[in-house]
């Protein structure tokens, strides 16, 4: 006769199984939740930088070469240009330059270059300002990367409020077309360049391993 029985297992080795259990969800959750950000602000990126895009060329059709648009003048080119930009964007709040937590929660009182931007708030949570320290001259300039827009993709209130992650620089050119990023002779990914490389490449690698990386060389930390 044989007995029936099955072997149950002890307190001690649920608990170990459980640890274990513990042990890879705790490495690998916050790992998958990265890889989720990463993607997320990769494919806003390329949403909000073609959104400018097309509306900086209606801009451009409309009110002709933004050199001459009305106020580009000495430090206040951001503004000038902000303002025709409002039409052709689907924009929830104006707020000018100066300190506006509509608009921009943080860095105002710190950054002085963002404090004196011209400011938009999106309706898909993307704030953007549009910088007010270049000169006339520097933006009449051939290929003249002088205008600097900051675009933070969901809003300054909320994190992480870091360049290359859910910041990004690119530059409005005085014929009417957007440039994602300027590098050194190097070819590394910098914070000038960080759209470039996210347009390009589609990841966000510059922020684990970008001394190996090259817009002509390596182009991930794999």
């Amino acid at each position: 006769m044989f007995n029936n029985f099955k072997k149950a297992f002890t307190m001690a080795e649920v608990l170990m199984v459980l640890g274990i259990i513990g042990v890879v969800a705790a490495i690998t959750i916050p790992n998958l939740k990265d890889s989720a950000d990463e993607q997320f602000y990769v494919a806003k990126a390329a949403k909000v930088y073609s959104e400018m895009e097309t509306a900086f060329s209606r801009a451009t059709l409309k009110y002709g070469n933004s050199i001459d648009w009305n106020g580009i003048a000495d430090s206040n080119i951001g503004t000038a240009t902000g303002t025709k930009m409002v039409k052709y964007l689907d924009v929830t709040d104006t707020c000018g330059t100066g300190a506006n937590a509509r608009c921009w929660q943080n860095d105002y009182t710190t950054n002085a270059t963002v404090n004196a931007a011209y400011k938009l708030a999106l309706k898909d949570g993307t704030t953007l300002a549009f910088f007010n320290n270049c000169t006339l001259a520097q933006f009449k300039a051939a290929n003249s990367n002088s205008l600097f827009v900051l675009m933070d993709l969901d809003g300054s209130a909320k994190g992480p409020n870091t360049i290359g992650i859910d910041q990004f620089y690119f530059f409005m050119l005085n014929n009417g077309t957007l440039n994602a990023g300027r590098w050194v002779a190097s070819n590394t990914p910098n914070s000038n360049s960080y759209l470039a490389w996210v347009l390009k490449f589609g990841n966000q690698d510059y922020m684990r391993c970008a001394s190996s990386l090259s817009f002509i060389g390596n182009t991930s930390c794999k």
